[in-house]
């Protein structure tokens, strides 16, 4: 190989190693491994709505049961 190519794959290899542990490490690793409260449901917050409100118990009728979940910022919440 050329010296001048060794080098600048030298220099690429240590320039992308550092960028590297620069985005992966720059928070601590926690973040990656536990749920944050931004992406935790939060039970307060959260809604659990059914229409319509009543229904024969006759094993025919069907109501419809949406949930909204909230963070406790009151956002939905959101995945990395």
């Amino acid at each position: 190989m050329d010296k001048r190519l060794t080098g600048l794959l030298v220099v690429f290899f240590l320039a992308f190693g550092l960028f590297t542990s620069l985005v992966v490490f720059n928070k601590p690793l926690s973040r990656l491994i536990r749920a944050s409260q931004e992406i935790t449901p939060s039970v307060e917050n959260s809604l659990i709505l059914a229409w319509p409100l009543t229904v024969k118990a006759d094993g025919q009728a069907a109501t419809t049961v949406t949930v909204f979940l909230r963070n406790e910022k009151n956002y939905p919440p959101s995945v990395y």
